[in-house]
């Protein structure tokens, strides 16, 4: 089966951003290992466990240092450019 990719699939990745959807591909194993487990009935191993503790502390590490700061109001104001006189 063939996926098109059409502009509405672009506007959800630009309100998402590609950061964010690239960290979120790192969970792919570990949802893996779950299905497998709940599904399957797979066994979890320690290597396993050990690495989707790795894996989702590195996402929880990348996403809480990606979180939006809010700027104080003195901040706010030094960085506002909108009243601003044009250059030319």
């Amino acid at each position: 089966m063939h996926s098109n990719t059409n502009a509405a699939d672009y506007d959800r990745l630009n309100q998402i951003g590609s950061p964010l959807v690239a960290q979120a591909g790192i969970l792919g194993p570990v949802s893996t290992i779950l299905m497998g487990y709940f599904i399957l009935a797979e066994p979890i191993t320690w290597p396993q466990i050990s690495g989707m503790t790795l894996v989702i502390t590195a996402m929880w590490l990348l996403v809480r240092h990606d979180a939006p700061r809010k700027k104080s109001p003195a901040q706010k104001r030094a960085d506002d450019f909108d009243g601003a006189a044009p250059l030319n």
